[in-house]
């Protein structure tokens, strides 16, 4: 019987892995590069968010019809007021200049509080898939507070 080496045998499949390694590199790329996108579009639709409830929660603090209050003590939003508030809200965030925002929108509560919602809608750009496809993706973001005075 004779004993062979196993580095002496040469079979059909030598160098295989030399063909398979690249794919698979290029599938992990591939993959890295959505994962990249998909989080920016991500973290950019959180941003949105979270300038839209604070813009809304900044027009129910400040947006207080001061004159009104004085008046009869009734807590009341001024819709010019609440509108200028979300625009200054808005400014200070650092938002990309794509951010489009939709009027203030002024409403009442089930229990009669004042609420107030804002719509927010921009692009989200893709880092890597815009050199294969569409640039970016259409977010919307729309934030809510209700007003409340406090008292019991």
């Amino acid at each position: 019987m004779r004993l062979t080496n196993i580095g002496d045998r040469r079979g059909g499949d030598a160098g295989s892995t030399l063909f398979l390694f690249p794919a698979g590199l290029l599938i992990v790329l591939l993959l890295g590069a959505v994962a990249v996108d998909l989080g920016n579009v991500w973290l950019q639709q959180r941003r949105l968010a979270d300038a839209a409830d604070s813009a809304a929660n900044d027009a129910v603090t400040y947006g207080i019809d001061q004159q009104q209050y004085r008046i009869d003590g009734r807590v009341v939003l001024d819709a010019g007021r609440v509108g200028d508030v979300v625009a200054v809200s808005i400014a200070g965030q650092e938002l990309p200049a794509t951010v489009f925002v939709d009027p203030p929108v002024i409403g009442v509560a089930a229990d009669g509080s004042p609420v107030v919602s804002v719509h927010l809608t921009s692009s989200a750009d893709f880092i890597f898939g815009r050199l294969i496809g569409p640039r970016g993706l259409t977010i919307e973001a729309t934030g809510r507070a209700v007003l409340d005075d406090g008292v019991p």
